[in-house]
């Protein structure tokens, strides 16, 4: 396995992804290719810890990728500033979970931010995602207007942050306050940050190694997936 990576998945069945649960990985590491992600391939991509990352000039072909070491946040662990706080009670914003999931992907895909990843068939492999409830979005109003939001995917009692975006300052902190409000209630675990960063640091975030990673994904893959839309959550 370890010499045949990245694997070439363009042949292959739908819902084949390769297993690579026993490889240690010690860097970003290129695991897969093909020209679909299906919705029972993505599953399978995020049960092995992998990600979906495009490469610009590759397009239209979509990547995976997998790295250690892991950041991950234990959502009662999530720290958030004093300035937040006093944000948050000002009540200022009104925050809602999969109501406007598409709006929320296209805000994340307009962000000017390095290393930008999601074009066009990114956004309807995560729309797919949704409508099969899998894939979710944190949503921040100000006035009736969207401000700020996230989404991400869950699967078992683990969610995979993909991507925040905000119009107006601290509002994608706010959108990830509120999830780590709800994912308690949905016995989530830990929440996949994928790659190290100092803002997922200062809130509460921690490093784990390849190994420790993978023996808590395996630990979250025995729940079952909250599979359906989590509106009422917020309601």
């Amino acid at each position: 396995m370890e010499e045949s990576l990245p694997v070439n998945l363009i042949d292959t069945p739908s819902y084949y992804f390769p297993n690579i649960s026993q490889l240690d990985f010690t860097e970003e590491t290129l695991v897969a290719y093909s020209f679909d992600a299906s919705i029972d391939r993505m599953v399978e991509a995020y049960r092995q810890g992998c990600y979906l990352m495009p490469i610009d000039s590759y397009e239209p072909l979509l990547f995976w990728w997998a790295n250690a070491p892991r950041l991950i946040i234990i959502p009662e662990e999530a720290k958030f500033s004093k300035s937040l706080r006093q944000l948050l009670r000002k009540n200022c914003y009104q925050v809602k979970i999969d109501t406007r999931f598409e709006e929320v992907v296209q805000n994340c895909k307009n962000m000017e931010r390095e290393g930008a990843w999601i074009n066009e068939k990114v956004v309807e492999t995560y729309l797919n995602m949704h409508e099969a409830g899998y894939s979710h979005s944190v949503e921040v109003y100000r006035d009736g207007k969207m401000v700020g939001g996230l989404f991400g995917t869950s699967i078992g009692a683990m969610f995979a942050g993909e991507s925040m975006f905000h119009l107006e300052s601290n509002t994608s902190k706010i959108a990830f306050y509120y999830l780590m409000q709800v994912l308690p209630e949905l016995n989530i675990q830990f929440v996949d940050c994928q790659q190290v960063s100092k803002h997922f640091l200062e809130w509460g975030g921690r490093v784990v190694s390849c190994r420790d990673f993978y023996a808590r994904l395996h630990d979250a893959l025995q729940m079952p997936t909250q599979q359906y839309k989590w509106t009422r959550l917020l309601a």
